[in-house]
Formats: structure tokens, C-alpha cells, sequence
């Protein structure tokens, strides 16, 4: 696997903007005006990263039969095996939850180890 990340010299600060936003959200109070605008700018950076997430895994799906040469976003080595295929792309980091493996025998597994991660 490659070490390359995907980030372009204007890649977004996702969670960096994420967090200014927070703080700046937990400074009003609650009817402040300006709570409103802080808000709308949350939910946009949400779509924008959204769009973005989706645009790069459809990619990544869509090359998966190609070799990892032909591939517009290659994978990383980030360290462990059992987390499937990793990329980062613009500061967003892309777990693709395949056995490569063959750890867990099937991708099925795969998924489901995947998401008893995200309920912890």
C-alpha cells in the first residue's frame, strides 16, 4: 500500500472548521441574533462535506477492479490490517471496510466488525 495522502494545497480544515463553529455556537446566548448565521454556516459546511465525501468514495468504489496504479486516489498504510482499505483525501479520512485479508471471511464481516466500531 501507498503512504501518499490526496490533499490538495487547498484542502478544507473539516474538523477544524467544525470546532470554531462549536465554540463560537456555545459563546451566544441562546437568542442571540447571530446564533441563526452560525447555524446556517454549521449546516452548510455539513453539505459541503457530505458532497465531498460523496464524490471521492464514489470514485473509490468505482476503481476497486482497477489496479491500484490506475487508481485516481490510492490506498494508505496507516497502520492495521483489519480496518479494510484506508484513504485520505482533502483532510477526510476513507475507511472502505473490505477483508483483504481475509480476517474476518467475507467483506459481510467485514461490515459488521466496522460497525460495532461505530457504536463502541
Amino acid at each position: 500500500m501507498h503512504c501518499r495522502k490526496h490533499n490538495s494545497s487547498s484542502a478544507r480544515d473539516w474538523n477544524g472548521e467544525f470546532q470554531a463553529l462549536l465554540e463560537q455556537l456555545e459563546r451566544l446566548d441562546t437568542n442571540s441574533p447571530a446564533k441563526h448565521q452560525l447555524l446556517q454556516q454549521l449546516y452548510d459546511l455539513y453539505n459541503a462535506f457530505v458532497q465531498r465525501v460523496t464524490e471521492v468514495s464514489k470514485i473509490i468504489i468505482d476503481e476497486l477492479s482497477l489496479p491500484v496504479s490506475a487508481r485516481r486516489y490510492k490506498p494508505l498504510n496507516v497502520g492495521g490490517i483489519a480496518g479494510g482499505v484506508k484513504h485520505i483525501v482533502d483532510n477526510i479520512f476513507i475507511k472502505l471496510c473490505v477483508d483483504v485479508f481475509g480476517i474476518y471471511g467475507g467483506d459481510e464481516w467485514s461490515r459488521k466488525a466496522a460497525n460495532l466500531e461505530l457504536i463502541g
